[in-house]
């Protein structure tokens, strides 16, 4: 049998049947309004439709309708494209510098509350497939890095040759990343992935909780 979903966005039977599939390839996200008495182009061209594209990151649109209506909405890219490698690379040259600090200096509080807080916001991320702004990812990224590297700094073994093994949890680091985003594309192509990924989200989330209520002696 086939079966016509004709309750648009809302996707009625789609969503009550379990039948959603995430495109891997569709990683978008889209926002739009009508507005009345909108400019327009004169003459022939007053119902020319204008699209506006910005690579990587999505476009705009903006569309003459009849009654004087035009629509006006944009498409953005999920954080993606170049955004996959980069916010891990961001990571790990980031725990580079927090690493080489740590090495030369001492002292800084807060750094297992650092850790601790990170693999929290990581998992609450995972869990509620929250997409953040792409500044405020950085941000999380580096302040988050920086104490993960400032605090192998500290922990650098009496035998080990210093610079050896920043590069090591560097190298270390870059793989587990790597291996992150391979993940990643698995669960995408999985039928349960997201859900998967979404238990997943919640056990770090637990975990980086655990953490901190052990810092705190609760």
């Amino acid at each position: 049998p086939i079966v016509v979903d004709a309750s648009g966005r809302d996707c009625f039977s789609a969503h009550k049947q379990n039948w959603m599939v995430r495109d891997p390839e569709l990683k978008k996200v889209a926002l739009w309004t009508y507005y009345k008495g909108a400019k327009r182009d004169p003459g022939l061209d007053e119902g020319a439709t204008t699209v506006a594209y910005l690579p990587d990151k999505g476009w705009f649109w903006y569309i003459p309708l009849s009654g004087d209506m035009v629509s006006v909405g944009i498409v953005s890219y999920q954080i993606g494209n170049r955004a996959i490698w980069l916010v891990p690379s961001t990571f790990v040259i980031v725990m580079a510098i927090g690493g080489a600090i740590g090495l030369t200096t001492s002292g800084l509080l807060g750094v297992e509350f650092g850790i601790a807080l990170s693999v929290c916001v990581l998992g609450f991320s995972i869990a509620k497939s929250k997409i953040l702004k792409l500044p405020i990812i950085y941000l999380f990224v580096c302040i988050f890095s920086f104490f993960h590297g400032y605090a192998h700094g500290q922990e650098i073994p009496e035998l080990a040759t210093s610079w050896s093994y920043v590069v090591g949890f560097m190298i270390g680091t870059a793989l587990i990343h790597i291996f992150g985003v391979f993940i990643g594309s698995v669960f995408e192509k999985y039928k349960h992935g997201f859900e998967v990924a979404k238990a997943l989200g919640y056990t770090f989330f637990g975990m980086g909780v655990h953490m901190i209520l052990s810092m705190l002696g609760l």
